[in-house]
């Protein structure tokens, strides 16, 4: 007998493609917004398939427990969905455990050790689902700003791009706000108790009182940008 675990759900296509010239200058924020809707589709497919892989492999613990584990009951794998598949069967097998005297276990290593690793792997999946999403409303952002895809910037450098903006615009209005702004390493008077530095004033290469080099240093996300001075 076999159990065949159903397909694996397929992605869906991006609205941005690399030609062989460069990349495509056709994105727009309306196009993005349907791609990101049909990426939420997709996670909810990813979401039923995998309910319906714990199924099988539920079903597949449960024939093996009946049967005695007959050599001739497989459960289909691909390279793709091997751990989840392995997951779910293990999971299973654990949980009918106790009605047998002796529990096959298909586990690599202890199961707190996997299940470590396991929280960790779902970790990194979701900052990485966290890094796409950014990615796309700096996207949007630039596009908002008459940015062109593909000429003046692209998916990997949409967020740099965006936060040296965001990070502009702030910059910009702290000069406005004040005329002199301290900064990291101000320490003009330590070796001369005479000398009375108001700051940097946000465009020298020097502090008002010329002792320390300073510029602008940029951090964080084009949606909460950090900017201050620092002496160099």
């Amino acid at each position: 007998m076999t159990l065949a675990f159903p397909p694996v759900p397929a992605l869906p296509a991006k609205p941005w493609k690399r030609e062989f010239t460069g990349y495509d200058s056709h994105l727009t924020a309306e196009s993005l917004a349907a791609y990101r809707a049909a990426w939420q589709q997709y996670e909810q497919a990813v979401r039923d398939w995998r309910a319906a892989c714990d199924e099988i492999a539920g079903a597949a613990a449960r024939l093996l427990i009946a049967e005695g584990f007959p050599a001739e009951v497989k459960a289909w794998t691909r390279s793709r969905t091997k751990g989840r598949i392995t997951r779910a069967l293990n999971v299973a097998l654990r949980d009918f455990g106790p009605t047998l005297d002796v529990t096959p276990s298909l586990w690599l290593h202890d199961e707190e050790d996997w299940l470590r690793r396991a929280d960790q792997r779902e970790r990194q999946a979701q900052q990485a689902i966290d890094a796409a999403a950014l990615r796309d409303r700096a996207i949007v952002y630039l596009l908002g700003r008459g940015k062109v895809y593909g000429q003046d910037f692209t998916a990997e450098t949409a967020e740099e791009h965006a936060l040296e903006i965001a990070a502009r615009e702030r910059i910009t209005e702290l000069r406005k706000a004040e005329p002199w702004h301290s900064f990291n390493g101000q320490n003009c008077g330590d070796y001369d108790e005479t000398r009375d530095c108001k700051g940097w004033d946000g465009e020298s290469r020097r502090c008002q009182c010329g002792n320390r080099r300073v510029s602008w240093e940029i951090e964080g996300t084009f949606e909460a940008p950090r900017v201050y001075g620092e002496a160099y």
